[in-house]
């Protein structure tokens, strides 16, 4: 998030600028630290295991659970213009062609470190769905199980934003207008502003809005950086397990990763 320009951070004036992975991420005392934890945990998890007769064993039917999507299959029936192109996966290949292509000239601009921030991470993982579905309807199928009510707009909204940043950043827009411009006459113009305000809907800002809280910082920024996920709601969900019975199992991870990331960062603190 503190690599990524604009954040709140930014915003509420506690940060003049980013903060490159390179300071964060990919330190030498973050990589270490990240092996060391890698090793310990691994070993600690696999002495931990119970025997087999004591091992709580997943029904396959919740198993099954798991798998949330099925891809759906395509019509073998009435090969519409419309259906063609929901099942050709030219348009899939083509998106993450231009994503590649993006990509590749953003690192080689701004380096690694640089373009590592959230809305990158996110358009990549955007691009990988795409591409990993292969074909348009089984990626919109995907999004309306995953997303609900609001899977069209959280998809749409990408697309709108890459619209806009074709007429804001590129002479597309000046073009555009000139062109409109030049077939226009006094009788017309009415028409084509109506016909050209109807197409810019397509290409509308997306508003963002952040929270700051003011903190203290006594160490270089990159130093103070940190993150978090929650994953065991969503798989105690799955599994039909209760918090408690995985408690005490990661309550020993807890204070054996306690103890070595805080002399980690005493270490880090003094040096």
């Amino acid at each position: 998030m503190v690599n990524t320009p604009g954040n709140f951070l930014i915003k509420s004036k506690i940060l003049d600028t980013t903060i490159s992975t390179a300071d964060t991420i990919f330190t030498p005392f973050n990589l270490i630290l990240f092996v060391i934890i890698l090793f310990v945990i691994a070993f600690l998890v696999a002495g931990m295991h119970p025997r087999p007769e004591k091992t709580f064993k997943i029904s396959p039917k919740l198993a099954d659970r798991i798998k949330l999507y099925e891809p759906p299959e395509m019509p073998r029936e009435r090969r519409t213009a419309s259906l063609w192109m929901n099942w050709w996966p030219g348009w899939n290949i083509t998106i993450f062609i231009g994503e590649i292509i993006w990509i590749v000239w953003s690192i080689s601009t701004v380096g690694v470190s640089k373009f590592i921030n959230l809305n990158n991470i996110n358009f990549v993982f955007l691009m990988l769905g795409i591409l990993f579905h292969w074909r348009p309807w089984s990626f919109l199928k995907a999004t309306e199980a995953a997303g609900g009510a609001v899977w069209g707009i959280v998809i749409q909204f990408p697309f709108y934003a890459g619209i806009f940043g074709l007429f804001k950043f590129t002479a597309v827009a000046s073009a555009f207008t000139k062109a409109c411009v030049a077939i226009s006459t006094h009788g017309t113009y009415l028409l084509i502003h109506l016909l050209v305000r109807g197409a810019a809907e397509l290409s509308r800002p997306l508003w963002r809005f952040g929270v700051g809280h003011h903190f203290p910082l006594p160490h270089p920024r990159g130093k103070a950086v940190g993150g978090r996920s929650f994953w065991a709601i969503a798989m105690l969900a799955v599994v039909k397990l209760e918090f408690r019975e995985i408690m005490g199992w990661l309550m020993l991870v807890f204070f054996v990763y306690a103890i070595i990331t805080s002399i980690a960062f005493l270490l880090l603190g003094v040096l």
